[in-house]
């Protein structure tokens, strides 16, 4: 709903037409300035629950990487739920035994299951993933398990 109501917003304050074409407009906009292409992806609502959203792994992943640059990096990360502390994140990666921080948005419908975002290492980079995962081997509890694996593999870095 929130996701829904930004992009209308964005819309609406630039462009003067609170509309999900309008806001995905502004988004497109954005995109493009930052070295984007067209062709690199397709949204069509700001939830992410239209089927004519297309975004892969790889943009995401470059999309985060551009994110993590200042002015808007603090702000950006401190966006995202922390794992073991909130969010969708709260009961995710409590046994890892590190000083390594995770920093994600989730997200899942039906057979579809991802995550998206940072990694403080136990080295001290700051790293970008996506995880994307679909399908029947996508359930709940086996895509959790597989990404939460990679994290602790990323952030022992």
């Amino acid at each position: 709903f929130y996701a829904e109501q930004m992009l209308k917003t964005l819309g609406r304050e630039m462009t003067g037409e609170g509309s999900f074409r309008r806001g995905v407009e502004v988004v497109t906009m954005f995109l493009e300035k930052q070295g984007f292409k067209p062709e690199q992806y397709r949204l069509s609502d700001g939830s992410g629950l239209s089927r004519e959203n297309k975004l892969s792994a790889h943009f995401l992943t470059d999309l985060l990487v551009m994110m993590a640059h200042p002015p808007v990096a603090d702000l950006y990360r401190e966006s995202l739920a922390e794992a073991g502390v909130d969010g969708s994140m709260r009961s995710r990666l409590r046994d890892a035994n590190s000083s390594a921080k995770v920093f994600a948005k989730t997200g899942s419908l039906a057979t579809v299951r991802a995550i998206s975002g940072y990694v403080q290492s136990e080295s001290g980079e700051l790293l970008a993933y996506s995880f994307l995962m679909n399908g029947p081997g996508a359930g709940a509890w086996r895509a959790r398990s597989v990404q939460d694996e990679a994290l602790k593999l990323l952030a022992a870095q």
